[in-house]
């Protein structure tokens, strides 16, 4: 492969490239930039959120420039066929990426990786599983691309309160973010995180909801209390359920303060209340999940819409194990 210096080849995109991008800070880089990273690699960090390989080019003045290169985090890495060995330090490497804002800060996000051999690398989502009917609401389920682009832009889009808007202004997302400090989403935010698994398991008095992103983990109480009162908040709020023939509905109230639970910058707060109705298709191979949200401190109109995942007993959930990440100055 030819070593070449760094160049930016400012080409516009055309189409959407699947990959979820850095959830510290999309907004930090250029989507209308590819940046052709060639060079040879010094490390690669194999760790949660984001997986980073670092790469030394040389720039147009014949000085050595350190890039440091965002991936995936591991759950999705490993289900696109990467390990911790698949870069190693000494490798000849090109990366197409997007590349930071400022052009002094570089970082980049990559979309793919090209190796001396020219074999061609890239984060991908799994698709063309098998259909497998589930026997219950227990098991692994999975979302698929396309099956809740209304339900974020939803979200993200609604009629906020004067607090909204002004939490909204305030809001910076290299500084504010709760993600960059390992914070998860709380529900209905959490129910769609594209590539990443949900496993149900139902015991006698209680249905745990385990969510691999960022490990946020959820108990729905099945034994007929209510919510307590002077209970200490959550940030997933605390979760009573019960079931109506076949349709398993939870009610959530005592939501914790949350910057930003929608990527907007509105927050949630202890007003939040959700309820969600789970049922299986009738062939047992899909979870329709319908949510309803009121938050009336933040926001001005409730949300409602409908959310699908398909049952993926083949795929096994990673623990995530988060480690903090520090933004770039």
């Amino acid at each position: 492969m030819y070593k070449a210096p760094i160049f930016l080849a400012l080409t516009y995109i055309c189409s959407h490239i699947g990959i979820s991008y850095a959830h510290h800070s999309e907004a930090a880089y250029n989507h209308d930039t590819i940046a052709t990273i060639q060079g040879i690699v010094t490390r690669v960090t194999w760790r949660n959120p984001h997986v980073y390989i670092y790469v030394n080019t040389t720039n147009d003045a014949g000085q050595t420039e350190e890039w440091k290169v965002e991936t995936g985090s591991i759950p999705m890495m490993a289900r696109s066929g990467w390990g911790p060995d698949t870069i190693v330090a000494g490798e000849s490497i090109s990366i197409q990426a997007y590349p930071e804002n400022r052009p002094e800060i570089k970082e980049a996000i990559m979309l793919s990786l090209e190796k001396d051999d020219g074999s061609t690398l890239a984060q991908k989502d799994v698709l063309n599983l098998p259909v497998i009917a589930a026997e219950g609401f227990s098991g692994i389920w999975k979302r698929r691309p396309g099956d809740g682009s209304t339900y974020t832009k939803q979200l993200g889009n609604l009629k906020l309160t004067d607090a909204g808007l002004a939490a909204q202004n305030a809001y910076d997302i290299e500084h504010d973010n709760p993600l960059a400090a390992c914070i998860g989403f709380p529900t209905p935010r959490l129910l769609n995180t594209t590539g990443y698994l949900f496993e149900i398991e139902e015991l006698d008095d209680r249905i745990i909801i385990y969510s691999e992103y960022l490990d946020s983990h959820r108990t729905v109480y099945m034994d007929g209390r209510g919510h307590p009162e002077g209970e200490e908040l959550t940030i997933q709020g605390h979760s009573i359920g019960h079931w109506d023939n076949q349709i398993l509905t939870i009610d959530t109230r005592l939501f914790a303060d949350h910057r930003s639970p929608n990527r907007n910058g509105v927050p949630s707060g202890s007003q939040k209340h959700v309820i969600e109705k789970y049922r299986l298709s009738d062939d047992k191979t899909r979870m329709f999940i319908e949510v309803f949200m009121e938050d009336p401190e933040y926001l001005a109109e409730n949300f409602e819409d409908q959310i699908i995942r398909y049952f993926t007993p083949e795929l096994e959930r990673h623990d995530y194990n988060c480690e903090p990440e520090v933004p770039s100055e």
